[in-house]
């Protein structure tokens, strides 16, 4: 009897154990945390900053992709990542874990608020998994003035020599490039530029990045000027985006006796 009791405990654990399903393995999940980004200037360039929570499971290497159908911005990622982006720390989003993905964006001129297709992938630790989320950049226009000149008195110069004479000039909108200036002073100014130019450029190059102060110099001969104080119109003429633009000022000069 005790026999037969036995046999039949373990008949019915074998039938329960085939009866009952298999534990499923936690898959790594993820979850895209910021549906909008900061803001971002038209005319500038910007790192934008995208939050994931992970849940469930570690997903390990971690990488995101990101394209838009918006005409004229260009996308592109960390130098360590190169044709794509991961995580701040690594490339493992943990359960519960919050991280971020950094992509850099040039926004033209006149780009409304736009979305990003972000195409994740990641191992659950069975499989690839690939998976799309969209995020919207959103943008505002630039206002303000595009350059300003930090120069109104760009001091002495001899009768005897020429000499050149500098003026300082501020980017103050995003985008500024091809940038020209002019000079026109009194009656007896003798005004060359560089390289026998019918204008002169900066110091650095012919962009002023926003916020950068660089300087633009013309060559006076004051031989045919009295000596004392003269005023001299400097026109700069640049593009900003697309669109071509000038602005003027006007500097003081001192010619020595």
């Amino acid at each position: 009897m005790t026999r037969r009791i036995f046999t039949l405990v373990l008949i019915t654990a074998a039938f329960l154990s085939a009866a009952a399903p298999a534990m499923a393995k936690d898959e790594a999940k993820v979850k895209l945390d910021t549906q909008k980004t900061a803001t971002v200037v038209q005319g500038s360039s910007a790192w934008v900053v995208v939050n994931w929570r992970g849940s469930t499971a570690d997903a390990t290497g971690f990488r995101v992709v990101a394209t838009t159908k918006a005409p004229g911005v260009e996308i592109s990622y960390p130098d360590n990542t190169g044709d794509h982006t991961s995580l701040m720390f690594n490339d493992v989003l943990s359960s519960d874990e919050i991280d971020f993905t950094a992509i850099h964006v040039d926004v033209p001129y006149g780009t409304k608020n736009f979305k990003l297709d972000l195409v994740a992938t990641w191992n659950d630790g069975e499989k690839d998994v690939s998976k799309d989320f969209k995020v919207t950049v959103p943008t505002v226009e630039y206002t303000g003035d595009d350059v300003a000149i930090s120069t109104d008195d760009a001091g002495s110069v001899p009768t005897d020599e020429p000499s050149w004479v500098g003026v300082d000039w501020t980017g103050m909108a995003p985008s500024i490039g091809d940038v020209e200036m002019t000079a026109t002073g009194p009656s007896g100014a003798a005004i060359a530029y560089p390289g026998e130019r019918d204008w002169t450029s900066l110091y650095h190059d012919n962009q002023l990045d926003q916020g950068e102060t660089d300087v633009a110099r013309f060559l006076l001969d004051a031989s045919g000027l009295e000596a004392g104080v003269h005023k001299f119109e400097v026109t700069l003429s640049y593009s900003r985006g697309d669109s071509p633009a000038r602005t003027s000022g006007v500097v003081t000069v001192h010619v020595a006796g």
